[in-house]
């Protein structure tokens, strides 16, 4: 509401603008499923206005659909019917499981490269529609240890924040510099 995408009923409203989603609508709180059919529904609200509402992978997303609970709240599982019902939520048969799979861990909108974590340079080398592929292909597979889906993958990486490598401010401008040349990209928006 603040960015003035939906009005006071929650219902898409910014005619042909475009709203991306960087990951981790799961796992965030007691409404995850509310949180997925909203994003659900904007996408269509969006898509009829001329707009568009693009959701991408984010860590917690990965986490949910191996059927790690760590970071589950109680509320959330029981919004589900209870864990075994959420499993199935999040299975590869699951109506959320079949989404998430196959949503993209990367995009770029006029100029800017949206991802949940950063991208290095190896994998800006794949380039982003193959780089999206080989995260589709460990998903569906439930490949979950494939490396793109690693700790230094675009929805784990730390590199891009002091947090996690402090003292490595060099370190980070160079690569950002690197990947963002090698997709052709202005700048990268990370939600992480």
């Amino acid at each position: 509401r603040a960015a003035r995408l939906v009005d006071p009923q929650h219902r898409w409203s910014a005619g042909r603008d475009i709203l991306v989603l960087t990951g981790d609508l799961v796992e965030r709180g007691a409404d995850t499923k509310s949180v997925l059919e909203a994003a659900l529904r904007l996408t269509s609200e969006a898509h009829a206005a001329g707009g568009a509402v693009i959701q991408l992978l984010g860590n917690h997303e990965i986490m949910t659909l191996r059927g790690r609970m760590k970071y589950v709240n109680d509320k959330d599982v029981r919004s589900f019917g209870g864990a075994a019902s959420r499993a199935r939520a999040f299975s590869a048969n699951g109506l959320w499981g079949k989404r998430l799979r196959c949503l993209p861990a990367v995009v770029m909108v006029e100029g800017d490269l949206f991802v949940h974590a950063g991208l290095l340079a190896k994998w800006a080398n794949r380039g982003l529609d193959a780089l999206n592929a080989d995260v589709r292909k460990a998903l569906l597979s439930d490949s979950f240890r494939a490396p793109v889906l690693g700790t230094e993958g675009p929805l784990w990486t730390r590199l891009f924040s002091r947090k996690y490598a402090p003292g490595q401010e060099d370190t980070p401008c160079s690569a950002l510099r690197d990947a963002l040349r090698r997709v052709g990209a202005n700048r990268m928006i990370v939600g992480h």
